[in-house]
């Protein structure tokens, strides 16, 4: 059974037409991050200013 796995990736890889990653095949991938950044970024702020108020009081309450 493990002859016939190398066989068929061979088969697949020589039947398929790749010529490598090209710009026309990323520019979706281009386009939906761009699109997701006025989603992300603002979350990631939002985060790391969380987590700096978080410590903020944290620091505060242990030195009271």
């Amino acid at each position: 059974m493990m002859s016939v796995i190398p066989n068929v990736v061979l088969v697949a890889a020589e039947s398929a037409d790749w010529h490598g990653i090209t710009q026309t095949s990323l520019n979706g991938v281009f386009e939906e991050i761009y699109n997701l950044l006025p989603i992300i970024l603002p979350a990631i702020i939002g985060w790391l200013g969380f987590r700096k108020a978080w410590a903020f009081i944290r620091g505060a309450i242990k030195g009271a």
